[in-house]
């Protein structure tokens, strides 16, 4: 007498199918991984070196034709730009490293962001100001016309140009920003 095999799964003897284990494993792997916690807070003094290495990263990354001196020398005066005296400064920092910074310059009424070039375009220039327009109110934005990628994110997040002018320090030609219509 022949028996008819079944055409369904074969028997289990109680075990998971190779597949099912597959997927329990990787989730546990991803359950092992520790939580990477992300939070912007307000900078403090012992930030101001990286602070200054994120700003000089970002300006090198971002324009083109200038020279390498400029930035350079730049670099000296942003200690001062960016410390607790001239700006309200806050970090985005992502498992103890911090990845982007923006500033409030007070007596400009002008936010700044700038973001390590390699994590831009993954949210961290958006969370920051985004906590600028809940802390502050009618700032302005500025960045250089030739730096599309910034002129993209402000527009892209209602900001509208409201004036062109030259760079004070650069005499490059920059552009003026506004959240809402101008």
């Amino acid at each position: 007498e022949r028996r008819k095999r079944s055409s369904g799964p074969p028997p289990t003897n109680g075990l998971s199918s190779p597949k099912k284990n597959s997927r329990r494993r990787h989730r546990a792997r991803k359950a092992e991984k520790k939580e990477v916690i992300s939070m912007i807070r307000k900078a403090v003094n012992e930030d101001i070196n990286e602070i200054a290495d994120i700003w000089l990263m970002s300006m090198r990354s971002a324009h083109y034709g200038f020279k390498d001196t400029y930035w350079t020398k730049q670099y000296k005066s942003i200690r001062h730009k960016y410390s607790q005296e001239r700006s309200d400064v806050v970090v985005y920092e992502e498992g103890g490293a911090i990845l982007g910074f923006g500033a409030y310059i007070r007596d400009a009424g002008v936010v700044r962001i700038f973001v390590i070039p390699g994590f831009q375009k993954k949210g961290i220039g958006s969370a920051l100001l985004t906590y600028f327009e809940e802390h502050y109110e009618g700032f302005l934005c500025r960045c250089y016309r030739t730096c599309a990628p910034a002129v993209s994110f402000l527009q892209n997040r209602g900001y509208t140009r409201i004036e062109r002018r030259n760079n004070v320090d650069s005499g490059q030609e920059e552009y003026v920003f506004r959240k809402g219509e101008a």
